[in-house]
């Protein structure tokens, strides 16, 4: 329900406000990012704003009953080259829904990725880390861009850093695919992470260890093969941790005009 002692934000002041924290110049070329379905009036006013990583079906029933006037979809539902929009499939089914019903979408996508205090140096701070730069940089940026690469403070086995990372997403395991070096007890010291499906990303940056949400069977045969162990959080539980920070975010730059919400529909399929 919308919260009836916010005034609310003009709708371009809250888009120009989800731009200011993750530009959109920050993405990668082959995404799509921004403002996917505009709403019906741009003139309307924001009080509620929702967040998910995912735009489902229960998650728009969520949205619409919660009255919100703006849906930040971390993943975009429109990707893929869209020919029609029918009846037939939940995704198209969801996005006529939230066209008739005005909803209005907006995706940061990998903006929020590559941002310095975005979704990558969020996973980074799972563990003491001496240095920190990113592997795929933005253009005309040194400091952001696409996956981190950490060298370490201090060196750190594999089954301490499994338990690390799973403590900071907050999740009870995660999948490995460890090298033999570390499962023989050898000390990692360095990291290459990026959230989601970050096998390209990675492959840039030789690491004692990958950090990221899936990735495909030969690729981790490769990475092991050569030494690097890999760890799997599923893909969106590398990135749905950073959405309550991301909330409060937004509220800060809106100046508590507005509430952000995080989505209590929104999950990994994989359980």
């Amino acid at each position: 329900m919308a919260d009836s002692k916010r005034s609310g934000v003009p709708f371009d002041r809250a888009c120009s406000a989800l731009e200011d924290i993750a530009p959109l110049s920050l993405a990668s070329d082959w995404d799509n990012v921004g403002l996917l379905i505009e709403p019906l009036m741009r003139a309307r006013r924001v009080e509620t704003v929702l967040m998910t990583i995912d735009l489902t079906g229960e998650v728009l029933d969520e949205a619409l009953n919660l009255g919100a006037d703006l849906i930040v979809a971390y993943h975009p539902p429109i990707f893929a080259g869209l020919k029609r929009l029918t009846q037939e499939r939940a995704r198209e089914r969801t996005l006529l829904r939230a066209i008739r019903e005005g909803v209005p979408i907006w995706t940061p996508h990998t903006a929020l990725d590559s941002v310095q205090g975005g979704i990558c140096d969020w996973l980074a701070e799972a563990f003491d880390v001496e240095a920190s730069e990113a592997i795929e940089k933005a253009p005309g940026n040194e400091v952001m861009g696409m996956g981190r690469y950490l060298r370490l403070a201090r060196p750190i086995r594999l089954p301490s850093l499994r338990r690390r990372i799973a403590k900071h997403i907050n999740l009870p395991r995660l999948r490995v695919a460890a090298s033999e070096r570390h499962m023989a007890g050898e000390p990692i010291e360095s990291i290459a992470l990026c959230p989601g499906a970050g096998a390209e990303v990675l492959q840039q940056a030789p690491a004692d260890v990958w950090l990221t949400g899936e990735m495909r069977h030969h690729d981790l045969l490769a990475a092991t093969e050569n030494g690097t162990s890999v760890l799997l959080t599923e893909h969106s539980n590398s990135e749905r941790g950073y959405l309550p920070r991301f909330a409060k975010m937004l509220e800060a730059a809106l100046d508590g005009e507005a509430q952000v919400l995080c989505s209590k529909k929104d999950r990994d399929p994989i359980a």
